[in-house]
């Protein structure tokens, strides 16, 4: 029974601290998502977005002190470092979501249209919601997890594992063709793969941050839909007679293959790069094919 639980040196195993963390992270946005939603102060005046990154940063900074280590070690260290990998990041989200649209767009899948109502204050919103969604879903998919579970199964185990999470945290629409839920799977996976390895080469959650909130924003300015949801940008997709997964459907681009041949690019791109300064501590010892 020890060695299920314990490992040769005596501490509790990898897999269990995943599982530990979904135990927290439940315990915790249970209540506080009862609460904002039943709380008319709370549902009326707080952001719901923040509330869910403080309740996963919460049950982060548990498992990690529970193990007597701090935010720090699993790439959690807000300063100017970070804020320099998070609008790199930021820059790259967006640079490839374009290029994607572009070539959707150069295929004649789409058309782009100036919406006829919007507002500076509705994009930048936007980004604010986005922020808040990819800090929470780095944290979640690309922190403590996903960290442990590399230390368990090693690095390409845990990130192939916890890509495939993400995809299952992607619900597809029954509505779309199967090449169009195909190619959203395969992009989803990939940039799945991509995030884990900007954490794995920076030892930092700022860039994959940075990354998520540039594509899901750029997309929601565009209009296009954003994994399924609806949104209201600065202009409107019209979609011509093409298939939706060329196009992406009202999906939004991750549901197309021109997504999925700039989620390749990036990753072969993150594949070949070395960075120039020395690992930080944060990282494991191992290298990402090993």
């Amino acid at each position: 029974m020890k060695k299920i639980f314990r490992d040769s040196r005596g501490r509790l195993r990898n897999g269990w601290k995943v599982l530990a963390f979904a135990l927290v992270l439940a315990a915790i946005m249970t209540p506080l998502m009862l609460a904002l939603y039943h709380v008319p102060l709370l549902h009326d005046y707080l952001p719901k977005v923040a509330v869910i990154d403080a309740g996963v940063l919460l049950a982060t900074w548990l498992c990690v002190r529970a193990e007597g280590e701090t935010l720090a070690s699993i790439g959690w260290n807000p300063g100017r470092r970070a804020s320099r990998q998070l609008l790199a990041g930021l820059a790259g989200g967006i640079g490839l979501l374009l290029l994607a649209a572009l070539l959707i767009r150069l295929a004649g899948a789409v058309q782009l249209v100036r919406a006829p109502a919007d507002s500076v204050w509705n994009v930048l919103r936007g980004a604010g919601v986005m922020l808040g969604v990819g800090v929470m879903e780095e944290l979640v998919y690309r922190g403590y997890p996903l960290q442990r579970a590399i230390r368990g199964l090693g690095a390409r185990g845990g990130m192939a594992l916890f890509g495939v999470l993400f995809c299952l945290s992607h619900p597809l629409d029954a509505t779309m063709s199967a090449g169009a839920m195909v190619a959203a799977m395969v992009t989803v996976f990939v940039f799945a793969l991509v995030e884990s390895l900007l954490w794995w080469r920076t030892g930092s959650l700022a860039a994959s941050i940075g990354l998520h909130m540039g594509w899901n924003w750029a997309q929601q300015t565009l209009g296009f839909g954003v994994s399924g949801n609806s949104s209201h940008g600065w202009w409107t997709p019209v979609f011509h007679a093409a298939p939706d997964w060329l196009s992406g459907g009202a999906f939004g681009v991750e549901a197309s293959v021109a997504a999925d041949g700039v989620g390749i690019l990036a990753l072969l791109a993150l594949l070949a790069w070395r960075p120039s300064a020395s690992a930080p501590a944060c990282l494991p010892a191992s290298a990402p094919a090993g």
